[in-house]
């Protein structure tokens, strides 16, 4: 116990637990946006994908000054990592402050991508999880910051996330989880949503552009 406390201590030290709940969740999102195999090292470039939730991605993380815009033409545009991903908890949880607007743009983004995309989803149940090991760091700082509960190994989301799985169409306005009451893009269609999610069977393949 005693050196959990000095621990946590010790990240108090370097910045706020909702700075670095960014700056894990940047740092995820990173290596989600990238090519396949890498890693989201400094310089290493994005061109910016119209595809709904990695567009938001890429916007978010520019938005929060860990990518820039390096280029651009009337298609598209290319954006570059201004540090190694592995630096953005370090460096987000010394820059953000506790009530910064941006934190809200940086979850809703990463709910999108984690529980949408990939072979290893992040649950968006309501109940106990496991999540993936690649997420399990993310959601340790969800639950310091009250957006999710932990019990052991085993995380339950709170209705702080709400805002963030209603923007993304997994859980309905009464915060009940689509995936557990019927066809998520039947609901969206009765929704009017402006853009259909992808599914999430689709695999981003960094080879595309």
């Amino acid at each position: 116990m005693m050196r959990y406390r000095n621990y946590m201590s010790q990240i108090n030290e370097i910045g706020s637990f909702e700075g670095r709940l960014c700056g894990n969740l940047a740092a995820a999102l990173a290596k989600l946006c990238c090519r396949n195999g890498e890693r989201g090292e400094k310089g290493s470039s994005v061109p910016s994908l119209d595809l709904g939730d990695f567009q938001n991605a890429q916007d978010a993380l520019n938005d929060i000054g860990v990518m820039e815009e390096v280029a651009r033409n009337s298609n598209y545009r290319v954006l570059a990592f201004s540090m190694d991903a592995d630096a953005m908890p370090d460096f987000l949880a010394q820059k953000t402050e506790t009530d910064d607007k941006r934190i809200s743009i940086l979850i809703e983004a990463f709910i999108g991508l984690a529980c949408g995309y990939g072979d290893a989803l992040l649950p968006d149940v309501r109940g106990w999880f496991h999540p993936p090991v690649q997420y399990v760091q993310s959601m340790k700082w969800f639950a310091r910051t009250g957006y999710a509960e932990r019990k052991e190994s085993e995380f339950r989301w709170t209705e702080k996330i709400a805002p963030a799985m209603q923007a993304n169409y997994y859980w309905k306005q009464e915060n009940q989880n689509l995936s557990e009451i019927g066809d998520k893009d039947l609901q969206k269609e009765a929704h009017h949503t402006p853009i259909p999610k992808r599914s999430k069977n689709f695999q981003y393949q960094g080879n595309a552009w």
